[in-house]
């Protein structure tokens, strides 16, 4: 559908107006803001990485599911931790997504920059993150509060991910 394309297609780096105004005629013409693609993406799934803000809020203004998954386990939460839109994931939390039934997710960020992370604990959602910038023992008490479910959320620069390994996760 022309929706999905545009979500699909989507760039914060230019044409942003134009993106904007083609969306806003879009759903004001009756486009099915319910529509998936092969995957079972939604529109709003796959906006969340890289359209405009804008574009976000009207997709969760005209209905578009915001905790859809996917048939690869992906959400409109998936997509924006892990591509870093901190703006987007307060407009899904606004719209009442709940992270604690979200797959889990891994967000890349920089050290010493984690947005993610502290837009999860501004939601009340525990929040810790692992980097190559914590010690050794610091990565092993974020991994246990993990694991024992003290912390819901752990959000980890890729490199620091790999080799996570933690029972019933699979992403």
């Amino acid at each position: 559908t022309p929706l999905l394309e545009l979500a699909d297609g989507c760039t914060l780096d230019r044409a942003v107006d134009r993106q904007v105004a083609i969306a806003r005629q879009l759903i004001a013409a009756g486009a099915d803001v319910h529509a998936v693609d092969q995957l079972k993406q939604n529109a709003l799934s796959l906006a969340a990485a890289d359209c405009p803000i804008e574009i976000v809020r009207m997709l969760v203004t005209a209905g578009t599911s915001p905790t859809a998954v996917s048939t690869i386990n992906t959400t409109p939460l998936f997509a924006a931790i892990n591509a870093n839109r901190v703006d987007v994931i307060d407009v899904l939390l606004d719209a009442g997504v709940d992270p604690k039934k979200e797959p889990y997710n891994v967000g890349k960020f920089s050290a010493g920059n984690k947005p993610v992370q502290d837009a999860l604990k501004r939601a009340n959602m525990p929040a810790d993150s692992i980097h190559g910038d914590k010690g050794a023992e610091q990565r092993h008490v974020v991994l246990q509060a993990f694991t024992r479910g003290k912390t819901r959320f752990l959000v980890a620069t890729d490199v620091a991910a790999r080799g996570i390994d933690v029972e019933g996760i699979s992403h």
